[in-house]
């Protein structure tokens, strides 16, 4: 939300921050790859995968498509002759993929094939391993060059944190820990990332959208930070004192994550609007936690109606990135 922001710092920690906004989804997407693997361990039938995944984004997805496409035609983005290509390709997310506008968000619409292709690869990691996932990975760096200019770039640029983060749950449901020289370098290697994305942003903010030249550097970031968020909050647990005074957060914290589908399509559908005109810091901060507010309702509102309409069907609670 803060990368989306209009809003406006002069502290270059600040400044950092908001350039942090913009890695949200690559965090989604590790965090999501590692509970794919999980999932498919669990149950490895594909068919089943798909269809609690379909179960889990469709009844979200349509009341914001809804609202955004109501937007585009009041706006006169779609002419009322090109309404079916416009519905049709949004709905079959190929106008993401064939760069066809007005696209819907571009990671609700490349998140399918995330999925999709997820059976494969964690059968790529079983059978191959830790070098199935160093191909893997080879394979998809190596043909986003090819995509330099094109919109997907944006989605073929998350592969390699979803690959990575497949590769994280599989160690985990092997019982592998993480070693301390591993740790180290991961903070290491997160460390030049996050220099190599603040120099990026100061001087070569044009290469963003040709190279994708931010996205790179998220791939060293995402890990490293996610161990270090992990063993924090080890740690805090062992502080009965400071877990205590934390728990309030915690709770919220965990009500965001139930919700974060829910709070994205928010976010994604209102910040258009929020941007039509000029607001002060103070008034941005107002309006985006107003969009996690409306996030919520709007998980439990479906949560409710799930609860009524599907008594017998089992609601997850997993987290859908």
């Amino acid at each position: 939300m803060l990368g989306h922001s209009r809003m406006t710092f002069q502290s270059p920690l600040l400044v950092l921050l908001q350039i942090f906004g913009y890695c949200g989804v690559d965090f989604f997407l590790f965090l999501s790859g590692f509970g794919q693997y999980c999932s498919l361990t669990r149950n490895s039938d594909p068919f089943s995968f798909y269809v609690r995944k379909g179960k889990r984004l469709i009844p979200s997805f349509l009341p914001a498509f809804l609202v955004w496409a109501l937007w585009c035609i009041a706006t006169k983005q779609v002419a009322f002759a090109g309404f079916y290509d416009f519905l049709v390709g949004n709905l079959t997310t190929l106008s993401f993929w064939l760069d066809i506008a007005p696209a819907f968000n571009w990671y609700f619409l490349a998140l399918p094939f995330f999925y999709l292709t997820t059976p494969l690869i964690k059968k790529i990691l079983d059978v191959k391993g830790t070098s199935g996932a160093v191909a893997m990975l080879a394979l998809t760096l190596g043909i986003t060059p090819l995509f330099w200019y094109k919109s997907i770039l944006i989605a073929l640029c998350r592969i390699p944190i979803y690959i990575i983060g497949m590769w994280f749950g599989r160690e985990f449901k092997a019982g592998r820990d993480i070693s301390k020289r591993f740790e180290l370098i991961s903070y290491g290697v997160s460390a030049i990332g996050i220099i190599l994305l603040y120099l990026i942003e100061k001087r070569y903010e044009e290469t963003f959208w040709i190279y994708g030249t931010n996205w790179y550097p998220l791939i060293l970031i995402v890990p490293g930070v996610c161990i270090a968020v992990g063993r924090m909050k080890a740690l805090i647990k062992k502080l009965p004192a400071v877990s205590s005074f934390l728990k309030p957060l915690w709770l919220v914290l965990a009500l965001c994550g139930e919700a974060s589908l829910q709070i994205y399509l928010f976010h994604i559908v209102s910040v258009d609007f929020a941007k039509l005109r000029t607001w002060s810091n103070t008034e941005w901060i107002l309006i985006m936690a107003g969009m996690v507010l409306g996030g919520i309702l709007w998980y439990r509102e479906e949560l409710r109606i799930r609860r009524r309409h599907f008594p017998k069907q089992h609601v997850m609670h997993d987290k859908p990135f």
